[in-house]
């Protein structure tokens, strides 16, 4: 009777075994299904759109680039910006298909197996163990290409409105404040997906909630905003004015139905 109490005992304790490492296998399988579906969602087909996108980005440079070479009137500085712009997109685009692949071939067959540190971290910490170099250097590469669109848009705004002194201030005082939030964004922000995070970043991220980080990069993002808003209504504005210039000196030859209609192709 000893013998077959310890057997039964023995057994069931094989089988509460058995179902725990079922249990946990499940729970597992659906972490992992969790991680698949995220980088679907938010790696895979942001890359294809990105890659698409970066393709068009390609051809008009290409395009520039042989209407620079017959303009006769260059400007030398707003080219070497732009092809800035293009070496910068083309390295957070090359940036994002190499997180990607890291992912893909890394962290979920690591996750899988579970083997090693991606298998045991947690997944954000084994994403910012992987790749969270890469993704500072795709993000500082980030905060460059939004600083020069803000300068290419002001100066588009500045040329076109007429070189005013004022608008020439302006335009300098929102690059430059611009180019401080920025740096500051990359130093205390960007950091903190380091590898080896510094503790100063780890601090910030933690402190409130990361509030400041928050306000920090808010506030980066609104200047670029503003650049880019305050640079269409100027252009805008200089467009109606040429536009309802334009219709005074040709309304007086509006004698006819053909000519009316070829003054309002003319006009839009």
């Amino acid at each position: 009777m000893v013998s077959h109490r310890i057997g039964s005992a023995v057994s069931l304790s094989y089988l509460d075994l058995i179902m725990f490492a079922a249990n946990s296998s499940a729970l597992r399988l659906q972490e992992i299904a969790a991680d698949i579906k995220s980088i679907s969602d938010y790696r895979i087909f942001p890359v294809i759109l990105e890659s698409i996108l970066f393709a068009l980005y390609t051809v008009l440079m290409i395009f520039y680039c042989l209407k620079y070479r017959q303009d006769r009137e260059r400007v030398l500085a707003v080219f070497v910006v732009s092809i800035c712009l293009f070496v910068m997109c083309a390295t957070s685009w090359a940036l994002d298909v190499w997180i990607l692949s890291l992912e893909l071939y890394r962290l979920v067959p690591g996750r899988l197996m579970n083997s090693g540190d991606l298998g045991d971290l947690p997944i954000g910490q084994a994403v910012d163990s992987l790749n969270g170099n890469l993704a500072f250097a795709r993000d500082t590469c980030g905060a460059i290409v939004y600083v020069f669109c803000d300068y290419i848009t002001l100066w588009r705004a500045y040329v076109i409105y007429g070189r005013p002194r004022w608008l020439k201030v302006v335009c300098i005082s929102t690059f430059v404040f611009s180019c401080a939030l920025y740096a500051n964004d990359v130093a205390l922000n960007f950091t903190a997906s380091l590898s080896r995070p510094p503790s100063y970043a780890t601090h910030l991220e933690t402190f409130d909630h990361g509030a400041i980080v928050w306000g920090l990069s808010s506030t980066a993002l609104a200047t670029t905003a503003f650049a880019q808003v305050f640079s269409t209504v100027l252009i805008a504005r200089e467009a109606l004015i040429y536009r309802k210039e334009l219709k005074t000196l040709l309304s007086p030859y509006r004698t006819s139905a053909g000519r009316h209609r070829l003054v309002a192709v003319l006009s839009v």
